[in-house]
């Protein structure tokens, strides 16, 4: 006959607490790993929500920088526009200051030669009323008449010609102002 086995209730029944303890290990992993999970998405989240701030913010710092190196190129062009202006208005004004030199000189001369006319003027006056008062008394003398006969009666009547020059200084002077 056969001879019929008889269980061993150890040996089952290690292997169903090795069973249950593998499946509560199991269980106990799938827990956690679901809870690490969602922690690990919501630091994705937070991260990810830092990410984009940051990159925001890199976005912002470049177009910023852009403009700072705008405003740069703006300001390097119009410093070499004023200093070219400045260039200009300081060789203006060294032009400015020899024109007003030469004015001035040529403002002394004038005057001194209009000094030199008005003593000349003086003089031919002084020259001009002796020769009034000397023709007065070759009027009164009847001189004049003796002079008409041996000169043209123009000449008797006619100014020395020390005073036409003076009239034609005076003249001139007059077209240079």
């Amino acid at each position: 006959m056969k001879r019929r086995r008889t269980a061993d209730p150890f040996g089952m029944s290690f292997l169903d607490v090795m069973f249950c303890g593998f499946g509560s290990v199991v269980l106990l992993v799938m827990i956690v790993n679901a809870n690490a999970i969602s922690k690990r998405e919501e630091l994705h989240k937070d991260l990810r929500g830092e990410v984009d701030r940051l990159e925001r913010e890199v976005l912002a710092g470049k177009k910023y920088r852009v403009e700072l190196r705008t405003a740069i190129d703006e300001i390097d062009q119009s410093r070499e526009t004023v200093r070219r202006m400045s260039r200009e208005v300081s060789t203006d004004i060294g032009k400015s200051k020899s024109e007003l030199e030469r004015t001035r000189q040529e403002t002394v001369a004038r005057t001194s030669h209009i000094n030199s006319l008005q003593s000349d003027l003086k003089s031919l006056d002084s020259i001009s009323d002796r020769v009034e008062d000397g023709r007065q008394a070759d009027l009164d003398s009847g001189g004049c008449i003796r002079k008409h006969a041996r000169r043209n009666y123009r000449e008797c009547h006619s100014p020395p010609k020390s005073f036409r020059r003076a009239e034609a200084r005076i003249a001139e002077m007059a077209t240079l102002d």
